[in-house]
């Protein structure tokens, strides 16, 4: 017990040094959610991305404007397997120990989430972003449950995100107003992480 309450300790103290709010914390994991601020420079970040990734117009002349038109939340998505573990998991063997994880915009892989604007819904895909497997002074404490002690364990994470609609219009940059709507882009961002620890083939 007293080695459990340590390790607890430690998570704590970790935590305390992330701008993130800790929903809650059980055998299901634990829930983390982005600051305003996180999530207000992500927003931006991605924006950007999307834009440089998108077709542009092959006239010099015409510009694109992204106007804002509405948000949704998605669901939360599928476990993805952590980064920086092996493949067959690893095992702890005192309760009370566990794994450290650090937030990582790496990719692997995608999943398509479906969100709703109106009436409409559409189908965003967003790449799996399970952060890492770090060492205790990289990273926040994911305690083990007691039942999983001594068997092949893996750390897993799953997002939710915040997806922005935006409204694309065309025009000549010499034109005032909007311009012709051509289309709408929708920019996911992520807005809270839960890690679990389980059986290292459970998902």
């Amino acid at each position: 017990m007293k080695l459990k309450k340590l390790f607890l300790s430690i998570s704590l103290l970790s935590l305390c040094l992330f701008p993130i709010n800790v929903e809650a914390t059980n055998d299901e994991g634990t829930i983390r959610r982005l600051s305003i601020e996180e999530v207000t420079k992500l927003e931006k970040e991605d924006l950007e991305r999307a834009k440089s990734q998108s077709v542009q117009p092959y006239m010099d002349e015409i510009v694109e404007n992204w106007v804002p038109s509405g948000s949704a939340t998605t669901s939360w998505g599928p476990y993805k397997a952590a980064f920086s573990q092996d493949s067959q998991g690893h095992v702890l063997s005192t309760k009370g120990s566990g794994y450290y994880w650090a937030d990582s915009s790496k990719i692997s892989g995608t999943w398509s989430a479906s969100v709703g604007f109106s009436v409409k819904v559409v189908s965003v895909s967003i790449g799996y972003q399970p952060g890492t497997k770090t060492s205790e002074s990289g990273g926040t404490i994911e305690i083990c449950p007691d039942n999983l002690i001594g068997k092949k364990t893996k750390l897993f994470c799953r997002r939710q995100y915040k997806v922005n609609r935006y409204s694309v219009y065309r025009k000549n940059k010499y034109d005032s107003g909007d311009g012709t709507f051509v289309r709408y882009e929708y920019v996911p961002s992520r807005i809270a992480s839960q890690t679990k620890v389980a059986a290292y083939n459970a998902y």
